[in-house]
């Protein structure tokens, strides 16, 4: 959730439709707390990608547009999903295929959490499945939402500070460094880590170990 310029508060979750998938579920209320009737006209946004999809996080962009970040299932595996929305409640074609980004990665991947770099590019964490072990994946798109292929390893950057890694969320620091959070399963035991990623989508090794901290 985060509040606008105008102090409206925007809401992202999931919700069923009425054949019972999960769909993206996103709404505006005004400073009162009604619905606010000019976003998509009702207050309320809803979108199905696939067979079904979860909106997890979203972020504000200065121009007032929205992206959520999520998971979208197609064609029976979790790819990362992201949509745009402008600030009347449409979905914004001028972003990735009619406003909607989905990627892939391994066994499929579970979006987490999203924030903004200063250029404008977006920064998605999350978690991918590879040969059945759960790993820390962070993506980061174009402002058109194309992946960034100057970030990581084409776009991407996989971290792996335990067995069965779950992400949980993501900041970004004054000079774009990308700091990640959430547990891992690490000597017996889930243990909480913080992971550390430079601008340009490498391990920052001078945080931590190697770019990873790990606390019980």
């Amino acid at each position: 959730a985060f509040l606008q310029s105008d102090d409206a508060c925007v809401l992202v979750g999931s919700g069923t439709n009425s054949s019972k998938q999960k769909q993206l579920w996103l709404a505006r209320y005004t400073n009162s707390g009604f619905f606010d009737t000019s976003f998509n006209k009702t207050g309320i946004a809803t979108l199905l990608e696939g067979e079904s999809t979860s909106g997890e996080s979203a972020v504000l962009q200065a121009d007032n547009k929205i992206i959520v970040a999520g998971s979208a299932q197609l064609s029976g595996t979790y790819s990362l999903f992201l949509a745009r929305y402008t600030d009347s409640g449409a979905l914004d074609s001028s972003f990735g295929a009619n406003g909607i980004t989905t990627q892939s990665y391994g066994d499929g991947v579970h979006g987490a959490d999203i924030a903004l770099q200063s250029s404008g590019k977006s920064i998605v964490a999350g978690t991918t499945i590879i040969d059945g072990q759960a790993h820390a994946i962070v993506f980061r798109f174009n402002t058109d939402g194309t992946l960034d292929a100057s970030f990581g390893s084409s776009g991407f950057i996989i971290l792996s500070p335990g067995f069965r890694t779950e992400v949980k969320a993501l900041c970004i620091d004054d000079v774009d460094r990308v700091i990640i959070v959430g547990q891992a399963f690490v000597g017996g035991i889930h243990q909480f880590f913080l992971a550390r990623i430079t601008e340009s989508g490498s391990i920052d090794a001078i945080f931590g170990s190697n770019g990873i901290t790990v606390t019980e």
